[in-house]
């Protein structure tokens, strides 16, 4: 038996944010669509409902709050919806339930360093950090494991703080797993104390970033995390500054090969250091959308500026056949007859008339572009696989408000609708992803980012 199907002991669940009614939704098509992005930010909202007393998915047997884990990891388990699975919490008093399996330590959040102490290369990369930033005269209040106790009575004790410019800074130093509850109270605890909080990880096996516990991080931070070796170490003695190497994942497309991920490593000072989570999340996520139309332009500029002038016209996807090959060959993508018969025809034109819409300003001209978005909702909801693309559309819809807000409550309903089907669903939407990347390079974000195959080439790239 597939090891998924044994992992998913949880069939259904019930998804407290939809309708009464339609509450009910087969597990796999909340999961298999999902990218890795997708499911990483899945994973921190439900366990954010669930700390905020408001869990996202109950278990419809015995009503208990459930959590997305990860399959065990192995060389054929994707890291996508695909590798995961709904589970109950551990939780000693709570009822017996048919469909709860063993809690294991990832569950718990056990995993680190085995449970023993922290290792020499942790308690290493400790000093190395406090060296650095004694070379700093604007650093100042330097400790390692000081306790931070808040006004309630919680506390934490990073492995690094200081006083940077005025600015309070907790440093988790990264190397071994540690669960998403750990990550994710880490950091809602030094926001609430007005601490900026970051996490760097060593130099010396960057492969341990394909792992969970560091995608969990720097997925939720549009693809950067902070990384020191000694070349930042001799830097920050050179120039008398705090550096720190930011590895951040960013798009490539060359001839032959289709669009794939790759590590690039900035050496950056104490503006990105102290940067505001959110900012530097949006920011991450920005500079990749960026530089995918940039090479998008590059390579397919007039095929995409003719493909999106015919969707513009109205004109099916049929009429785009020379420039969709030219595309897909590349891409390594569907051919268009394929597409055709999936409907990507709809999806692209309400991508268009949604991008349109969220974009317009003029005053005048937002309630055509209105029109014209809810004519292509319509369209796109009755296509004969429309659930296979509901996902997408819920996707969208959270990465813009205007979207989601401007459907008419009848779109609404028939997207929840077809968002809690009872038959299964085609990931059809991982077939596209590239292509759709290339047309709607916003969307590109969401649909192709991964952890790269390969760990990052350090080098030094730029020095502030």
């Amino acid at each position: 038996m597939n090891k998924t199907i044994q992992l998913r002991a949880i069939e259904n669940v019930t998804d407290t944010t939809m309708p009464s009614g339609q509450q009910v939704r087969l597990a796999r098509n909340i999961l298999d669509p999902l990218t890795e992005v997708g499911l990483s930010e899945l994973r921190a909202d439900v366990r954010t409902a669930y700390v905020a007393g408001y869990p996202r998915f109950r278990c419809p047997d015995c009503n208990e709050p459930l959590f997305v884990a990860q399959n065990p990891a192995s060389a054929d388990t994707p890291r996508d919806g695909r590798g995961a699975h709904f589970k109950h919490h551990a939780n000693a008093g709570a009822p017996p339930c048919r469909r709860r399996t063993a809690a294991n330590l990832h569950d718990i959040g056990a995993v680190k360093f085995a449970g023993l102490a922290e290792g020499t290369d942790h308690s290493n990369l400790k000093h190395m950090l406090a060296f650095c930033l004694s070379q700093d005269p604007n650093v100042t209040d330097i400790q390692i494991e000081r306790q931070i106790r808040a006004l309630d009575g919680s506390r934490r004790q990073p492995d690094v703080s200081f006083v940077l410019d005025g600015q309070a800074v907790a440093v988790d130093v990264q190397l071994a797993a540690a669960s998403l509850a750990t990550i994710l109270e880490r950091g809602a605890f030094y926001a609430a104390n007005k601490i900026r909080h970051i996490w760097v990880t060593d130099t010396a096996d960057l492969d341990r970033l394909s792992q969970l516990a560091f995608r969990d991080i720097y997925l939720g931070m549009g693809g950067r995390i902070f990384a020191l070796d000694a070349d930042v170490v001799a830097a920050c003695v050179e120039q008398s500054r705090i550096q720190l190497w930011e590895l951040s994942i960013m798009p490539r497309l060359a001839p032959t090969l289709p669009v794939h991920n790759v590590w690039e490593g900035d050496v950056v000072d104490q503006e990105t250091i102290l940067m505001d989570p959110a900012v530097r999340k949006a920011e991450g996520e920005k500079r990749y959308r960026q530089s995918l139309a940039t090479q998008v332009s590059q390579h397919f500029g007039p095929q995409r500026a003719s493909m999106r002038s015919a969707l513009a016209e109205g004109k099916p996807l049929e009429w785009m056949r020379f420039e969709w090959t030219t595309i897909a060959r590349q891409l390594r993508g569907c051919d268009i007859d394929t597409a055709i018969a999936q409907g990507v025809g709809a999806v692209l034109a309400w991508l268009l008339a949604a991008e349109a819409y969220a974009s317009c300003t003029e005053p005048t001209a937002r309630p055509v572009a209105l029109e014209a978005m809810h004519q292509a909702t319509a369209t796109v909801l009755t296509i004969r696989n429309a659930k296979d693309w509901a996902p997408l559309m819920e996707t969208v819809c959270k990465m813009s408000p205007q979207v989601r807000a401007a459907l008419t409550a009848d779109h609404r309903n028939q997207l929840n609708a077809l968002l809690a089907t009872t038959e299964g669903v085609t990931p059809i939407i991982r077939n596209h992803a590239q292509m759709l990347s290339v047309l709607f390079p916003w969307i590109g974000f969401k649909l192709l980012v991964k952890s790269p195959r390969f760990a990052p080439h350090v080098h030094r790239r730029s020095s502030h």
